[in-house]
């Protein structure tokens, strides 16, 4: 819930470029209420069809989820969507910061994942101030 407010204007950009929005009842309704069209869906532990099922039937190329540690039944549905997410080869973002920098990536049009010893070939730490190797 701490999150709809910045995940509302990613979720716009990512249907401005023709992403359909799925989400849980609440924050599609959120983002509905923020003119962001969104389909709403189950959580898993409000019985299918749910989240899960639809990333395991192909029909999601990108999960953004977030949740804090208070939120016991959200941290479990957050894991059994990841660990879908992560068998299905679904890209997955937990942070508002990735969901921002995946959505800019897909503007951008270069989703090609770019190791960072292929940044940084002398090493990572070789990069940071203050840092030597």
């Amino acid at each position: 819930d701490e999150d709809k407010a910045e995940i509302a204007e990613v979720a716009r950009e990512l249907g401005r470029l023709g992403l359909r929005i799925v989400a849980t009842h609440g924050t599609a309704t959120y983002l509905k209420e923020n003119g962001v069209p969104a389909d709403p869906i189950n959580r898993v532990t409000q019985g299918s069809p749910h989240t899960v099922d639809l990333i395991e039937g192909g029909g999601v190329s990108l999960v953004i989820v977030t949740t804090r540690l208070a939120d016991a039944t959200a941290v479990r549905d957050s894991a059994s969507m990841r660990r879908a997410a992560l068998e299905h080869g679904v890209a997955y973002f937990t942070t508002v910061s990735g969901a921002r920098a995946a959505t800019a990536a897909i503007r951008a049009g270069s989703l090609d994942p770019v190791a960072l010893q292929d940044i940084h070939p002398g090493g990572f730490a070789q990069g940071l101030p203050g840092r030597t190797t």
